[in-house]
């Protein structure tokens, strides 16, 4: 496999660690006599970059996918400089809300330009001899922030454009509380190219951004990377307005061994934010079976997560509704929902389509919102092991 020699010298993208090259080589763009780099917001003199969005070029000027929610940062390096002129750049998954600028690195604060609004900012970057540029997005957190959670798309697109207008009309109900969507994997059935883009063009419509990671369904055919070229990262962490988010790819039922190694580095979080952890398959299995590859793995995940004291695990996979609220791990008790409930089939049972409502106030509070099927039936009661449904 991948690491029986150099990661990626052969493209199997099937394999984690191949997926953590590319979203790495994705998260920087050179342009020869000048670079560009998704860093964390607060580490702006970083000689490194951070897999927190992804850089493309589409013919008239480069085009950088916001991976995260909230605030977001990336350096334009002028070192090399040839020749000054403009660079077009595309932000794209930007929060509606939030304000972006782009300043001369040493000059906090002393914006050259505030941008647009909505999901896609279109930016003349001034390339000039002289200090490097920053452009900042940062978001005013309201009084309540919430963030939604789902996943396991693949062929109900259908339901899926409904849930979406319900969490459209949610967001602007709430003054835009609703901070964003994160989604759980299987965002596609067959991991193709033209699923992949159906879905990131679907994503706006929303009304915020979208935080993703992988499922099994989207690392089907291993010689392409389709999932990372479209969507970016999938293995990365981030803050929110109180929150520690971070997403693990999971997409071939494991961790790629070099993601493993350093879940204490991403699980670590101040003390005084909220710490949720997303992943397609479930940390623990309960009633419901698992599905890792490597059960070791599954383990030092739940290991981890009782370690630094998560406040949520998510996944998705199990095409259904269902929460465990106290999993034993050592002194611990993790919270663990386990939210299929994004359009794909769920069988001959009553399917349950909607998403899981996250309160990142204290204390943490996830709750269901869910979302009519189309066919006009009335919803079942709510089941002893399924969250609380959301107030209207």
């Amino acid at each position: 496999g991948c690491l029986d020699a150099p990661p990626c010298a052969r493209a199997e993208f099937g394999a984690a660690e191949c997926r953590v090259v590319t979203k790495n080589e994705g998260a920087r763009a050179d342009g020869g006599d000048v670079q560009l780099r998704f860093l964390p917001p607060g580490d702006a003199d970083s000689p490194s970059w951070a897999a927190l969005g992804r850089f493309d070029d589409d013919g008239a000027g480069l085009v950088a996918r916001v991976a995260t929610l909230g605030d977001f940062l990336l350096r334009v390096d002028l070192a090399d400089l040839e020749s000054e002129r403009d660079l077009a750049l595309t932000l794209t998954n930007v929060d509606p809300l939030a304000v972006v600028t782009v300043e001369e690195v040493g000059r906090p604060g002393g914006a050259l330009t505030i941008v647009g609004a909505g999901e896609r900012r279109e930016l003349s970057l001034p390339l000039r001899f002289g200090p490097d540029l920053l452009v900042r997005g940062t978001l005013a957190c309201p009084a309540s922030p919430r963030i939604a959670v789902l996943g396991d798309i693949q062929t109900g697109v259908e339901q899926f454009e409904r849930v979406q207008a319900a969490l459209s009309a949610r967001r602007a109900a709430l003054n835009g509380a609703l901070l964003g969507l994160v989604l759980l994997g299987d965002l596609a059935d067959e991991a193709t190219e033209e699923e992949e883009v159906l879905l990131r063009d679907l994503f706006p419509a929303t009304g915020m951004p979208v935080a993703a990671t992988t499922g099994n369904h989207d690392t089907y055919g291993p010689d392409h990377d389709v999932y990372n070229r479209i969507f970016g990262p999938a293995n990365y962490a981030f803050s929110v307005c109180g929150a520690r988010v971070v997403l693990l790819d999971t997409g071939d039922a494991g961790l790629a061994p070099s993601v493993e190694a350093r879940l204490p580095e991403l699980f670590a979080h101040d003390p005084s934010e909220r710490l949720l952890v997303g992943m397609h398959y479930p940390p623990y299995s309960g009633r419901l079976g698992n599905g890792w590859t490597q059960e070791a793995q599954q383990g030092r995940v739940l290991a981890e997560l009782g370690a630094a004291q998560a406040d949520l695990a998510l996944a998705g996979h199990v095409h259904s509704l269902t929460q465990f609220p106290e999993v034993p791990v050592g002194d611990h008790r993790v919270h663990e929902v386990i939210v299929g409930t994004g359009g794909a089939d769920q069988g001959a049972a009553r399917p349950r389509y909607g998403w899981l409502e996250v309160s990142l106030t204290d204390p943490i509070a996830p709750c269901f919102m869910p979302v009519d099927d189309g066919t006009g039936r009335a919803p079942e009661p709510r089941r002893a092991d399924e969250p609380e449904l959301c107030i209207p």
